[in-house]
């Protein structure tokens, strides 16, 4: 039996259902093909486990597909990648590796890249995640989603784009506490290294509560956390920027309540169904 293993090259902003078929279309695969799906980089994923379904089959014998998430983190659980490669491409079923990242040099299967139409009409725009920040902080939700999705399909990362919230973040408190401790607008910039307008831009932005402060680092380890432990990157963007949006706006109407009740309120920001398996790591920005 001729048997298949290819690496395909996808954004994470990019559907299932939008690259798959032209993955099928263009390699001539059936369209009925029952695909069993593992995330590569959850916390429960084991090789042994995609072994022993690689080597079976349903009841009906049906050939399936094992489609590999975040292939590019889960090879690197394997101590062997030619014994990887080999176990993958001798099996009876079919295997798709799907990573963000393009086919690692050692790693010698098909691969294929898939592009979208809105990519492919559509010119780099580097500047599209400090509009996203800029929207959170102008309280337009809207804008920030929209923007957000533009860095994504521009191929900016998503850790990439998490760190640059951060950094937004860190920079703000810092500015913020040194005007409070009487410091000038230039000696602010001369000694963070920033041009004028950053700070200016900063300090235009009205002041925040040290609450406020709190809650919205807590909320930053918590989306950098929930990343690290295999969940969609892009939608935990998508909740942290809604969540900022509401602690940064939402509660100066309501700053001279006790911490208690801010604490209470940003609690009711979280999306989550349910809390994440957390791994034991730092955050990117300790």
């Amino acid at each position: 039996m001729k048997t298949f293993c290819f690496w395909v090259q996808a954004s994470a902003a990019d559907a299932f259902n939008d690259w798959w078929p032209k993955f099928l279309e263009a390699h001539k695969w059936p369209t009925d093909l029952v695909v069993e799906r593992w995330g590569g980089q959850t916390q429960d994923f084991r090789w042994t486990q995609v072994f022993d379904s690689l080597s079976t089959f349903s009841l009906f014998k049906q050939t399936k597909v094992i489609l590999i998430s975040d292939a590019d983190k889960a090879i690197k659980q394997h101590p062997s990648l030619s014994d990887l490669q080999t176990r993958l491409t001798r099996g009876p079923h079919r295997v798709v590796l799907l990573s963000e990242a393009s086919l690692p040099a050692k790693f010698s299967v098909p691969s294929w890249e898939y592009v979208s139409a809105e990519s492919q009409g559509q010119s780099q725009d580097d500047k599209a995640g400090f509009r996203w920040i800029d929207a959170i902080h102008r309280n337009e939700l809207t804008v920030a989603m929209s923007e957000l999705d533009l860095a994504i399909r521009s191929h900016s990362h998503p850790f990439a784009l998490l760190q640059l919230l951060n950094r937004d973040i860190r920079l703000g408190r810092l500015i913020h506490y040194a005007f409070e401790s009487r410091f000038r607008e230039d000696e602010i910039a001369s000694r963070l290294r920033l041009p004028s307008f950053a700070v200016r831009k900063w300090l235009q932005r009205g002041r925040l509560k040290k609450a406020q402060w709190s809650h919205i680092f807590d909320r930053m380890f918590e989306a950098d956390l929930e990343m690290k432990s295999g969940a969609d990157p892009v939608w935990a963007l998508r909740r942290v920027t809604l969540d900022l949006v509401k602690l940064i706006h939402t509660q100066q109407k309501i700053s001279r309540t006790k911490l208690e009740t801010v604490k209470s309120a940003s609690s009711e920001l979280t999306l989550w169904s349910s809390k994440p398996q957390l791994w034991q790591v730092l955050p990117s920005f300790a």
